[in-house]
């Protein structure tokens, strides 16, 4: 646990130099390239870069500065609002196009149109999700859908040649959160379904401990996330 949080603070991880910020990532790309594939980037519009090298060059960003795993760089960037590994490598590229070419960075101008993104998507979603909510009404027989894992390897050939569905029915609706109390009528297994998975985090976000798993056995009601389930 030491060596993953020691990941946030080092300035190498696994042989390769970490950048502490922005300025440091780009002065890092102006020794990765020569001068002829300066050239060439300077000549492609910025959507031009982000597109060719997102998936290239941004892929080795993201895997080698750490911006998945995490990196005293993503540290950098979470502390400015953003949080995704590929909008922080969009940034990065962006950033160095506009660099190369004389152009003010405008940093602050990216992560706002990022946080106004995920601001949109986000509430897209959530429109979604109670679209989909709307569908369950209370006394609705419903089919789970083993969203984790199978319990066993016998559950999970019995759910797959069509021999058992684990189902139950909804008592009650909680719209604040999307939940569903479901009683389990049918499981599949004596040993019941399984409807979480969780782990402790320290506050970094590191995973601390060992992964558990949740149950529900036949007869039993829990309060649910309405996407565990289907109606029948």
């Amino acid at each position: 646990m030491a060596q993953d949080k020691a990941r946030f603070f080092s300035d190498s991880i696994n042989g390769v130099y970490i950048p502490k910020n922005l300025e440091e990532s780009l002065k890092q790309i102006d020794t990765f390239w020569n001068d002829s594939t300066k050239q060439e980037v300077a000549e492609w519009t910025e959507d031009e870069l982000i597109g060719k090298a997102l998936h290239g060059f941004g892929t080795w960003i993201r895997n080698n500065w750490g911006l998945w795993g995490g990196s005293r760089l993503s540290e950098y960037f979470h502390k400015m609002g953003v949080h995704h590994p590929d909008d922080m490598s969009g940034i990065i590229l962006t950033s160095y196009h506009r660099k190369i070419t004389g152009k003010p960075l405008e940093v602050q101008a990216q992560v706002q149109h990022i946080k106004q993104y995920w601001k949109k998507a986000e509430k897209e979603e959530k429109e979604l999700k109670q679209k989909a909510f709307k569908e369950f009404s209370k006394g609705d027989t419903v089919e789970f859908s083993y969203y984790y894992e199978f319990i066993s390897s016998q559950q999970e050939d019995s759910y797959m040649n069509d021999l058992c569905e684990a189902y139950g029915v909804v008592i009650n609706k909680n719209k604040k959160d999307l939940t569903l109390l479901v009683k389990l009528l049918r499981a599949c297994d004596e040993n019941g379904i399984v409807v979480a998975r969780y782990s402790k985090a320290d506050n970094s976000g590191m995973q601390v401990g060992e992964e558990h798993i949740e149950l529900m056995q036949e007869g039993e009601k829990k309060w649910l996330d309405y996407s565990l389930w289907h109606v029948k």
